[in-house]
């Protein structure tokens, strides 16, 4: 499948070793693991899908679930995640999970039904950074995540994104008392601007008016209007 491509690429970007490949119908993870009772050998692991466009990204979840194990214990679990009891998976979701598994299931939440556009991208890239502020290997609490909005300033645009992140992924896991976040996230105001005075943009155009570049279009800007249409002063002639 060439669509196979640009999934590999981006599993690459994230550090994670081994390639997904189509093998009769079928998509697996190919790449060299060991297993509980068996050393480091290239080997190919079943994802449980088929290989249709439509299975790419529950494909890239799976592979991110499977990689984060790995780099926990080392090897292969005898039983995948997909294939474990739907009731066992659920439970496991709330009970103890770290910040780095819960961030884990943010990424493929928000990734879920989405293109991998810049756009995207820079969106999931922001949410990141807010989850960034945790320690990856801490057990995800209620108290963690109010002491981290906490700890940035009241009133700041940085405290509100973080409350509203924090949120989301308290959610997500099935951590409750999400109204504590809330209490936190006090009214932002962006701070006003100083806006030079006409003197300095004055002095600003007399700097640059004879730029080749910058001179005339610094000058457009000042004045606010079509360079060499309105005004017959124009230093363009």
């Amino acid at each position: 499948m060439e669509a196979l491509q640009p999934l590999n690429d981006a599993l690459k970007r994230r550090g994670i070793r081994g390639r997904i490949v189509a093998v009769k119908d079928r998509l697996f993870l190919r790449g060299t693991f060991a297993t509980v009772d068996s050393a480091r050998k290239d080997r190919r692991i079943a994802l449980g899908l088929p290989a249709q466009q439509g299975q790419l990204l529950e494909a890239e979840n799976r592979v991110v679930a499977l990689a984060a194990i790995i780099a926990t214990t080392g090897i292969v679990p005898a039983e995948l995640p997909w294939d474990a009891p739907a009731l066992e998976v659920a439970a496991t979701r709330v009970a103890g999970i770290t910040v780095a598994d819960a961030v884990s299931q943010l990424e493929r939440d928000f990734w879920e039904g989405k293109v991998r556009t810049s756009t995207a991208q820079r969106t999931w890239d922001r949410l990141k950074a807010e989850t960034d502020r945790l320690p990856q290997a801490a057990t995800l609490t209620m108290d963690l995540l109010v002491a981290t909005a906490n700890n940035t300033e009241d009133g700041s645009r940085t405290r509100l994104e973080s409350c509203k992140v924090l949120k989301r992924l308290a959610k997500l896991v099935g951590i409750t008392g999400t109204d504590r976040l809330d209490a936190l996230r006090t009214p932002y105001e962006p701070e006003v601007r100083d806006v030079p005075g006409s003197d300095a943009v004055a002095a600003l155009v007399e700097q640059v008016i004879d730029h080749p570049t910058w001179g005339w279009c610094t000058w457009t800007l000042a004045i606010r209007v079509p360079p060499c249409r309105s005004v017959q002063s124009s230093p363009c002639g």
